[in-house]
């Protein structure tokens, strides 16, 4: 038997959202620069009681119970994925983006890169043909049969704020994803 020399807590986890380019596409662990990682507060657990199960019974005629009388299937649903992070540079301008789904400038050259504005005219995308800003969202546990992954999130919400004596009176960012997609 063997033994895997590492140690780890349970409590040990991290969260990470990449922007996704096609719509139910997730992004692969294999281009590390595209993950950006959220400096989680604390562990909040996925809402997975929007997921829809099909549970049938299906009988062979006999009386003897058989591993393949029951048939499971995820028939869809909605997971919802709160987060509560401290605000970096590059997570910030990311979350924002995904709150407001429409940036007015971007230049690097500027004091200010990104300008978002919402006013009576912004529209707002119907995520039905690729447009809009949608993450791939991956939860990595301490535990490896813990880790999750959902494709095509959305940002629901997103609350910013900032208190002197929670996280050194640093930025705090909170908020919900939405999927339809998970692998829970």
């Amino acid at each position: 038997m063997a033994i895997d020399g590492t140690v780890t807590a349970g409590s040990q986890f991290e969260m990470a959202i990449s922007e996704e380019a096609t719509f139910g596409t997730a992004i692969t662990a294999t281009t590390t620069d595209t993950w950006k990682l959220l400096h989680l507060t604390e562990h909040q657990e996925w809402d997975l009681s929007g997921l829809v199960r099909d549970e049938t019974m299906r009988l062979r005629g006999s009386r003897v119970p058989h591993n393949e009388d029951n048939y499971f299937t995820r028939a869809g649903g909605l997971v919802v994925i709160p987060f509560t992070c401290v605000a970096t540079k590059i997570t910030l301008d990311l979350l924002l983006y995904g709150v407001f789904q429409t940036i007015t400038s971007e230049d690097a050259l500027t004091p200010f890169e990104k300008i978002f504005e919402w006013n009576d005219s912004t529209t707002q995308p119907q995520f039905t043909d690729d447009t809009g800003l949608f993450y791939t969202v991956v939860l990595n546990g301490g535990i490896g049969s813990e880790d999750m992954i959902a494709t095509t999130c959305i940002l629901r919400d997103l609350t910013i704020s900032s208190d002197p004596g929670t996280n050194g009176g640093r930025l705090t960012l909170s908020g919900n994803f939405i999927s339809g997609f998970s692998s829970a």
